[in-house]
């Protein structure tokens, strides 16, 4: 078997997945949509609002949402584990990563979690390439903890792991560019919550 059909054939199985799933609402996205409201998701929150100004349809664009990130957290993946292992381990780990229930679920339901890793695999991506790019990656991790306030537990992890490759003047870089996201997006969060 052609082993590019290998690489596409678990993004056409979420694709199809998407094109069966309903297109309205259900409970799952109306509970999500109304938790990311509070503090914990800004970004989340900020995002979907101006996509759904933009296009209009709430149901709709909710879901494209969630089935683009998911599609995107496949191809950078891929990409991740290529770059670091090899074609064939990519290959696997896209049939792993389509085979676990939490992911598929969660790419065609309105949920944090997919674009949030989205984020986090797009920023080891970069972080690991051959040529990395700490300050893309560092923006990327700020922007998830800004989806999503877990993202904090592997933010030590990354300032060691830098700090041996490129010392301690990279990571307050970095730092600095991690937290444009979060309190950007925080402080006006608190902003529009003390005038509304």
């Amino acid at each position: 078997m052609d082993k590019h059909i290998l690489v596409y054939l678990p993004f056409l199985i979420l694709a199809v997945s998407f094109l069966v799933c309903t297109p309205e609402l259900v409970a799952m996205d109306e509970a999500e949509f109304i938790r990311t409201m509070g503090p914990g998701h800004p970004g989340y929150f900020y995002l979907l609002g101006a996509l759904m100004n933009l296009f209009g349809d709430a149901a709709r664009t909710i879901k494209v949402f969630s089935f683009a990130t998911g599609m995107l957290t496949m191809f950078f993946t891929y990409r991740l584990v290529k770059e670091k292992v090899g074609a064939e381990e990519a290959r696997l780990s896209l049939y792993l990563l389509l085979a676990l229930p939490f992911f598929w679920f969660h790419s065609l339901f309105g949920e944090v979690y997919v674009p949030t890793a989205l984020l986090l695999i797009s920023g080891f991506y970069y972080f690991e390439k051959h040529r990395p790019n700490f300050d893309l990656a560092a923006l990327l991790f700020g922007l998830a903890f800004a989806f999503h306030e877990a993202v904090i537990v592997i933010v030590p992890a990354l300032a060691y792991m830098l700090n041996k490759r490129e010392g301690w003047r990279r990571v307050v870089r970095a730092a600095l560019i991690f937290a444009f996201p979060p309190l950007l997006l925080y402080g006006v969060l608190a902003y529009t919550a003390g005038f509304a």
